[in-house]
C-alpha cells in the first residue's frame, strides 16, 4: 500500500505521467481550491493506481477513471472490485458515481487495474470531465 502524503502529489503525478491529461483538458492547476480527494484522485488516474475509501459509511476498493465537477461539486466515476456497499456489488464489479465530498480515508495503492465492459458507453456521472483515464491510453 502506497501512503502518498499531500505535499508530495505534483511530484507523485509528474513522475507517473509527465504532461498527461493536458492533450484534452488544462493540467490540474495547483495553485486552485481542489480538494484534497480530488488531488488523491487525480494522481491515481494518472498513475492508474488502486484506491481504498470510505464512501458514505462503506468501504470501498476502486480504480478511479474519470473525475471532474457537476453543478459545483467534485464528482468521479470510478469501478469498484472489492469492497462494501449498500446496494450489493457483482462478483466482477460494478461502475460507481462519487461525490468526493462524502469519500474518507482515501488511500493510493498499487495493484491490478480494473475496468468495466460499459465504459465505452457514454458516462452520466460527471458533466465537466477534467480527466479521463482513456486519455492516458489514446482511447
Amino acid at each position: 500500500m502506497i501512503l502518498v502524503p499531500l505535499f508530495d502529489l505534483k511530484s507523485l503525478i509528474e513522475r507517473a505521467a509527465p504532461g498527461a491529461g493536458t492533450s484534452k483538458s488544462a493540467a490540474l492547476d495547483w495553485s486552485n481550491m481542489a480538494s484534497a480527494n480530488y488531488r488523491l484522485f487525480h494522481a491515481a488516474i494518472l498513475g492508474r493506481k488502486q484506491i481504498t475509501c470510505i464512501y458514505r459509511d462503506r468501504y470501498r476498493e476502486i480504480c478511479p477513471h474519470i473525475l471532474g465537477h457537476s453543478a459545483g461539486k467534485e464528482k468521479a466515476l470510478a469501478y469498484q472490485f472489492a469492497g462494501e456497499s449498500k446496494s450489493g456489488l457483482p462478483p466482477r464489479g460494478e461502475w460507481r458515481c462519487l461525490f468526493l465530498a462524502d469519500v474518507h480515508d482515501v488511500l493510493i495503492r498499487d495493484g491490478a487495474w480494473h475496468s468495466g465492459s460499459r465504459h465505452s458507453k457514454t458516462q452520466v456521472c460527471v458533466d465537466h470531465v477534467d480527466i479521463d483515464v482513456n486519455w492516458q491510453l489514446g482511447v
